[in-house]
């Protein structure tokens, strides 16, 4: 269960703030099935979510111009996006790199701030 999960050839770095002596983190199959558990367990809180945010919106008079209505939808949104862009990540499809950490930075403090 602890085998290397080995990343495809010419599988670097790139962009700005990157060292040319920077070796990407070593995944292994468990990082892998609990990155899968955790995804699934995301997927599950987001359906939930999903279902009362639906039931929310049939409830308001005027969902479209609701604040309240919109912050659900865009949370549910950023949430779903960021498990997507972890999970990637993981999978060796997104490549690391400068860009890809400050949206994961960006789009985290941004659902903290939302959920004060």
């Amino acid at each position: 269960m602890g085998d290397k999960f080995a990343a495809p050839p010419g599988f670097t770095a790139w962009g700005p703030f990157v060292r040319d002596n920077y070796t990407p983190i070593l995944v292994t199959r468990t990082d892998i099935a609990l990155a899968a558990a955790a995804f699934g367990l995301a997927n599950f809180f987001a359906i939930t979510a999903a279902f009362i945010g639906v039931r929310q919106t049939k409830s308001c008079r005027r969902p479209r111009t609701s604040a309240y209505i919109w912050m659900i939808w865009l949370e549910i949104a950023a949430s779903v996006a960021i498990s997507i862009e972890c999970l990637l990540y993981l999978l060796r499809i997104i490549r690391p790199s400068f860009y890809f950490f400050m949206s994961v930075c960006k789009y985290t403090t941004a659902l903290a701030s939302v959920l004060d």
